[in-house]
């Protein structure tokens, strides 16, 4: 299922850079969520890029991950999940919108600590900062790529 997932989600990340663009006029709800410390020196710092070049870095973390395992890297987007209900398991990302909000890539963190959805995270779609060293994992014979020991807090 997860696999369905991210191909789908590739598919809709490469079709939506050949579609037309609109803004998200919906403001994300500002309570703050649950956070820890900031992480350790931070290798790659993507929160202060602008959206055109985050968008094509993270593209290029996404193209060529083996050039990036085992940096901290330091991302500012959207906090989304994906619920895994076959295997009881929630998978939290973050998802960076390029410069015309239209095209998205995102990336999986895991939590360094501990933490319960929805009390210990913030709503869907709100902005957050994630900090965590890039990892891979396999699932089954698919390899994939998360921040694992991520800290966030909001934007």
């Amino acid at each position: 299922m997860k696999k369905l997932i991210c191909l789908l989600l590739s598919i809709i990340s490469l079709v939506s850079v050949f579609s037309a663009c609109s803004k998200k006029t919906e403001e994300p709800e500002t309570t703050k969520a649950a956070t820890t410390e900031a992480v350790k020196t931070v290798d790659l710092d993507l929160s202060l890029m602008s959206g055109t070049a985050v968008y094509s870095e993270v593209y290029n973390i996404m193209s060529e991950p083996d050039k990036y395992i085992g940096k901290i890297i330091k991302i500012k987007g959207n906090f989304q999940i994906y619920q895994d209900v076959e295997q009881n398991k929630n998978y939290y990302a973050c998802v960076i919108p390029d410069a015309t909000a239209c095209c998205q890539q995102g990336i999986e963190f895991v939590p360094e600590r501990l933490m319960v959805y929805p009390k210990d995270f913030p709503p869907l779609d709100t902005e957050i900062i994630v900090a965590g060293e890039f990892t891979p994992y396999q699932e089954g014979d698919t390899t994939y790529y998360t921040l694992k020991n991520s800290t966030f807090d909001l934007a």
